[in-house]
């Protein structure tokens, strides 16, 4: 253990030599790298900082391509969400990440200050970011957020292929109780996060698909998990209802359970989901709930296991550690819950 913290401390402290020449200015809607296993960090042209999040994000330009550096406490967790949300068909950045043990952490660091020698603010905050011992790495997904749309626009970009696609990202929230994208009546969420809904642009500035970014899931709690647990058990009843409720509005023709979800679209864009794109939504979220509930539940622990490290890889213990406190039983009822509900 006294290796691994001098091994750290050393890294941190190395000196880095200056760069010659000053980064560009980034750009947004340039493409993502090929492959987030061999960038060539050479070559980095434009750096730039985001504080969204608890640690921030940087978006790292190159002659390869684009790239977003991610510090989490939670590495481990963010790969299984990542992957569990592709094998059910849900858009969202591929993810990997780079670790102390070999040297990557090291290797970045270095290339990133090098880079950014010539900035001394971003060279500082940089510094203090990237000492981690694993940091995640993103595809870039050149983007835009649902309120900079405005106008007609906002009603030719959300046509139905568009609308079932939130909705499908409404049932995957639903499914990892993930609560602070947007406000529905299972949560207690007023706010939402418009952000981590993203639209994908292309380079002649047309629009692909949504994708989905920063989800949560639930970790079970440290000690007595009694209060968890009800207050899980709990949410699993309104899940049921809401489903029951869900499918009377449908064959009603008349969806009232996204009417939060209305206000908060209106209150960021200043537009007002019309009937027709509420009922996409609703279809969307069914189909996707269906899919859901015909998943195996030991994939879940099939994900996870394969995403653990060796002993000797982990830092302290904390990437397994956290990998074990996935509320495997939760998720594998809530399947059950989605598979009953949309038979």
């Amino acid at each position: 253990m006294r290796q691994i913290h001098l091994r750290s401390r050393q890294q941190a402290n190395k000196q880095i030599p200056e760069a010659q020449f000053e980064l560009k200015k980034f750009n947004y809607l340039s493409s993502s790298v090929e492959n987030l296993d061999n960038i060539d960090l050479t070559d980095i042209q434009a750096i730039q900082r985001s504080d969204n999040g608890a640690r921030g994000v940087i978006f790292v330009e190159t002659l390869q391509g684009t790239f977003v550096l991610k510090a989490s406490g939670e590495v481990g967790v963010n790969i299984f969400v990542n992957k569990l949300s592709l094998e059910l068909g849900i858009k969202t950045p591929q993810m990997s990440y780079i670790s102390w043990f070999n040297n990557d952490i090291e290797r970045i660091r270095e290339q990133m200050l090098f880079a950014s020698s010539a900035d001394q603010v971003l060279h500082m905050k940089l510094s203090q970011q990237l000492k981690t011992a694993f940091i995640i790495i993103m595809e870039y997904i050149p983007s835009v957020s649902v309120a900079k749309l405005y106008g007609d626009e906002f009603y030719t970009i959300l046509n139905e292929k568009r609308c079932k696609q939130i909705g499908a990202i409404v049932a995957m929230d639903i499914f990892l109780n993930n609560n602070d994208r947007y406000p529905m009546p299972l949560w207690n969420c007023e706010e939402g996060n418009i952000e981590n809904l993203l639209l994908k642009i292309n380079q002649d500035n047309s629009y692909e698909d949504f994708y989905a970014i920063d989800s949560l899931v639930i970790l079970k709690a440290m000690g007595n998990n009694q209060f968890q647990q009800n207050t899980l058990n709990k949410y699993q009843d309104q899940v049921r209802k809401f489903f029951i409720q869900l499918k009377l509005e449908i064959q009603n023709d008349q969806i009232t359970l996204f009417d939060q979800l209305k206000q908060f679209i209106h209150l960021n864009t200043n537009n007002r989901l019309t009937s027709q794109q509420i009922t996409y939504i609703a279809q969307g979220l069914i189909e996707q709930a269906k899919i859901i509930g015909q998943f195996n539940p030991e994939r879940i622990n099939q994900l996870i296991d394969s995403i653990r490290i060796p002993y000797e890889n982990d830092w302290c213990g904390t990437f397994n550690t956290n990998l074990d406190r996935i509320h495997i039983q939760f998720y594998q009822e809530i399947i059950e819950i989605f598979k009953t509900s949309t038979d």
